[in-house]
Formats: C-alpha cells, structure tokens, sequence
C-alpha cells in the first residue's frame, strides 16, 4: 500500500481510478478527462525532468497512440481505451505502458470470461469456440478496469517506478 502513496506511483493510480469508475458508470472515458490528464502530465512530468522530459513524454504518447489506434480500427479496443493507456505513457514510460497493456489483455479475458459466465451464456460460448461459430452476443467490458489491474498487477510486481 506504501508504493501506492509515492508520487510517481500515486498520480497514473489516480488518473486510472477515476477513468475506470467513469467507463463504469457512463460506458465511455471522456475527452475532457484525457484533455486534464495531458494536462496534469505535462505538469507531472515538467516537475520531475524539465523540457526535456516533457518533449520525450509528448513523443512516447504519441508513439503509444499511433501503435495502438489499429486495435480500434479492428474494434479490439475503443477509441478511449487508447486515450487512456496515451495519457498512462505520460506519466510513466513506454515500456511501463507496453507491461500495463500486456497485464490488462489477461484482466480483460478475466472479465470477459466472468461476464460470459454471469450472463448464462458459458456453454454456448465454449461450443461457439469448439466450433469457430460465435453465436453469443457481443460482451461489451469496461477496459479501463482492466487496465486499471493491468497498473495494480505492474505496480506489485515491479514495486513502484524505477
């Protein structure tokens, strides 16, 4: 829980927080949030390593989006989840980023699998899966969680920002 309180580790714990309890209840992680989180960033990182750090910060999340906009195209991820997972590589790095996006695709099948299996709709999709025919419907999930325990998962293991 200490890791959690330091600055570095507390600042994208807030930002994540309130983009998951948002998606939770609206379904959408708005503009306006991305927009103060950029802001807060820029902020965050102009604090901690000056101009430099704020033009390398500008280029990684920009990298970050431009590598993940094709998950939209390919409705893998919706557009804010992109945001999001933008504004996350502000505040930390790339590589930061890259381990909390590879721990949210195993959050996000965690999810998924337990609001198909809530739903009633397990042996439909596991029959659907055997015969490569999805006949269950869409399971929309709110991926900001996921990338939230994607964040939790990192922070554990890693034991804070290094």
């Amino acid at each position: 829980m200490r890791v959690l309180l330091e600055t570095p580790v507390l600042v994208p714990t807030l930002l994540l927080l309130i983009a998951a309890v948002l998606d939770i209840f609206s379904g959408k992680f708005p503009n306006w949030v991305f927009i103060a989180s950029l802001i807060a960033g820029v902020v965050f990182v102009f604090s901690q390593s000056g101009m430099d750090g704020v033009m390398k910060g500008f280029a990684i999340a920009i990298l970050v989006f431009i590598a993940l906009t094709p998950l939209v195209f390919i409705k893998a991820l919706g557009a804010g989840d992109i945001k999001l997972l933008t504004a996350l590589s502000l505040f930390t790095s790339w590589q930061i980023t890259l381990a909390v996006f590879i721990y949210s695709l195993a959050w996000g099948l965690v999810i998924g699998l337990s609001k198909i299996i809530l739903s009633g709709e397990a042996k439909t999709f596991f029959q659907s899966l055997a015969l490569r025919n999805p006949q269950v419907k869409s399971q929309k999930i709110p991926y900001t969680v996921a990338i939230l325990l994607g964040w939790f998962t990192w922070v554990s293991l890693q034991g804070g920002l290094s």
